[in-house]
């Protein structure tokens, strides 16, 4: 109805507000490279973990630099879940960082 208060969902408040819960880098010589291969794998992560949880959603992709790009997402289980797909597919080297308790996520892939 016309009356009906409106609110933004919490992934798209996060979208509005730049602030993300998850932040994923992913760089190296073996990226620069396979860049694009790379993305479509992020972008099919994507896909399937928003099927099951809608408020998981990459917010961002920037590159940053020649060999770095980085991601940022509405929440910390895809953030996770890329960088293990990403470890899966490709080996390289991977790091976590939990923040602020475990309310946000911060993942380092290299190759």
């Amino acid at each position: 109805p016309d009356t009906a208060n409106h609110e933004l969902c919490p992934a798209c408040r996060r979208t509005k507000d730049r602030y993300p819960a998850g932040v994923v880098q992913l760089s190296g010589e073996f990226f620069r490279t396979h860049r694009e291969e790379l993305l479509n794998l992020v972008s099919n992560v994507e896909r399937q973990e928003k099927q099951e949880h809608p408020m998981e959603r990459i917010m961002d992709i920037e590159r940053n630099g020649i060999d770095t790009t980085i991601i940022t997402t509405t929440g910390i289980h895809l953030a996770r879940r890329l960088g293990d797909k990403l470890f899966q597919a490709y080996e390289g080297d991977l790091d976590y960082h939990y923040e602020d308790g475990e309310n946000s996520i911060s993942v380092f892939w290299k190759r």
